[in-house]
């Protein structure tokens, strides 16, 4: 048995379960609804990741990163969205959707048609991983900006007085 598969086996188990967890005791609540989301992106991203090691031939490896990178194109923008709904920041959500529909209708769009997002793979020793296109390191802007966003939010949101 290949040791390399266990981790991302038990993150996809773990994530999965947590979501699961969560959602079960409110599934009408925004706020749980957002965290299972983030956690079952996470969970894709994980059980592609596990699948890799089962795969030789070119093809099934590309579409293998390809739709890893479905989940994880989204995940900042999801993490946002919790951090949104979690503190009750309506404001926030006009660029929660915005940051979904860029992901959904711009990245998206070039993940499956281009090679200027995601460029296939590279092997390494331990397996293989996704080989970045021209315009990844854009992608890799917007999702710090977004992830320090969120963070700037999550910070000023547990200082202020009025959250329940």
């Amino acid at each position: 048995m290949n040791l390399f598969l266990i981790p991302p086996a038990l993150c996809a188990i773990v994530s999965f379960a947590i979501g699961a967890f969560v959602l079960t005791r409110n599934f009408r609540s925004p706020v749980y609804r957002a965290f299972a989301l983030f956690c079952w992106e996470t969970t894709w991203w994980q059980v592609c990741w596990f699948s890799t090691y089962f795969f030789n031939d070119p093809t099934h490896k590309d579409l293998i990163m390809r739709t890893a990178y479905m989940s994880i194109t989204l995940l900042p923008v999801t993490y946002y969205h919790y951090a949104v709904r979690l503190l009750g920041k309506k404001e926030e959500w006009p660029l929660v959707k915005g940051g979904y529909l860029v992901g959904l209708f711009v990245l998206m769009p070039l993940l499956w048609t281009t090679n200027l997002y995601i460029a296939g793979y590279i092997d390494h020793w331990w397996g293989y991983y996704t080989k970045v296109g021209i315009l990844h390191p854009i992608y890799l802007v917007g999702s710090l900006t977004i992830i320090v966003r969120t963070l700037f939010i999550l910070r000023t949101g547990a200082t202020e007085p009025n959250l329940t």
